[in-house]
This record gives structure tokens, sequence and C-alpha cells, in this order.
């Protein structure tokens, strides 16, 4: 929402005009709020410091910005992001945007992250990102211990890399082509309780490993 305000005097700062936008997000009517001072518009805006903030454009020209702002008053309450820069005659532009459910998904997805991580680093399970050439991203601790790689030496490796040396139950070579995630990569399906033998170069003996 676009507010635009008109200074009067020192401190005053009266409403000119707001969008539509602007209007729907704040409940505050053009008809009958035009002319009034920016404190009787929001109530709650001595606590937070923005008619110093919006003052100090107008005199210095250098726009204003605060990406997440908390207020509540009888009409609106959540977060904002505020935008303000100055306007010929001594005018004063602010660009309201309601930034609650924006911030209230990314606090889930932060939590989610975090124990999702949590789970990565302690899972007592191998686990490899590839990207979608095949090439390693990441791995957990677990990874690293069974393949007998720190992540600094699997990063970059495709399973085409013959240093993996993998082989069948059988005895027999597998092409890089035909390892699990290549399959998963190519196809689009997935690939569970693949069986494979993989040289471990710590213990310089091949580990059985089933993948998923």
């Amino acid at each position: 929402g676009l507010f635009v305000y008109r200074r009067d005097g020192h401190r005053k700062l009266l409403l000119e005009s707001c969008n539509r936008q602007a209007q729907n997000l704040t409940g505050i009517e053009l008809k009958t709020s035009k002319g009034k001072e920016f404190q009787a518009l929001w109530p709650a805006a001595v606590d937070t410091g923005l008619m110093d903030s919006f003052l100090s454009v107008l005199e210095t020209t250098k726009p204003f910005v605060i990406d997440d702002l908390e207020y509540a008053d009888e009409n609106i309450s959540g977060s904002y992001r505020v935008t303000a820069f100055s306007l010929p005659q001594d005018r004063l532009a602010v660009i309201f945007e309601d930034i609650t459910e924006y911030k209230r998904r990314k606090e889930e997805l932060d939590k989610s992250e975090l124990k999702y991580n949590f789970l990565f680093e302690r899972i007592k399970h191998g686990v490899v990102y590839q990207s979608h050439d095949g090439r390693i991203i990441s791995a957990n601790p677990a990874a690293e211990k069974i393949l007998g790689l720190s992540l600094d030496q699997m990063r970059g490796k495709t399973s085409m890399d013959p240093e993996w040396n993998v082989i069948t139950p059988g005895g027999e070579d597998l092409d890089g082509s035909e390892h699990p995630s290549m399959v998963a990569l190519r196809t689009g399906a997935a690939v569970n309780d693949f069986i494979m033998g993989v040289f471990h170069p710590k213990e310089k003996m091949h580990r059985w490993i089933k993948v998923t």
C-alpha cells in the first residue's frame, strides 16, 4: 500500500493521499482520513520511532527502510515492511507491506530446517545429496564413516568416478550409470534396498551397503 504525507510545520505529517491497496490493508479510508495527522492515524507508532525516521527522510532526502516492523493498534496487527522516500514540495511517500504470513511461514521453515539439520547430522544412516547431474554436494558424518571419505573428498564426485570401485553381490564391476542414485535421477523412480559393495579406502576392502 502507498501513502503520501505532506509536512505541515516542523513535526506534523498530514495524510494527502493513499491508494486502494493501502486502504484495503489498513482500513484507512482516504475520504474520511485525508488531512489527518500521522499520529492520529497510527496511534501506536509513537513507540516505534517511525515519526522521527520519516521526518529525517524529509530533512536528508535519504530513503528509510525497515524490513520487519511489529505494529499493533485497534485496527491492524502484524509484521510489516516499511519504505519511505521524499517527494517534491515537502511530501513523503510511504510504502507499507504486510509480511505477517511470509514471516510465519519463514519461521516454520526455519524450525523445520533446524530439526532436519539435527537429524541429518545425528542419524546413523549415511545420507548423500547429489545434484541433478549426479555430483555430490553434501553428505552427513555417517556417510563419511561408511564410505571412508570426508565430505571434501566426496564433494564434486559422481557415480561415474572409477575410484568408487563398486561391485555387485556377485563380484562383478557395477557401471556408474547403474548406481542407484543415477538410476533414480535418470528415471525419476525410487530405487529401494539396492545392495552393492563400495571400496573403503581406509579399510582397504569392499564394504557392503544397502542403498535407497
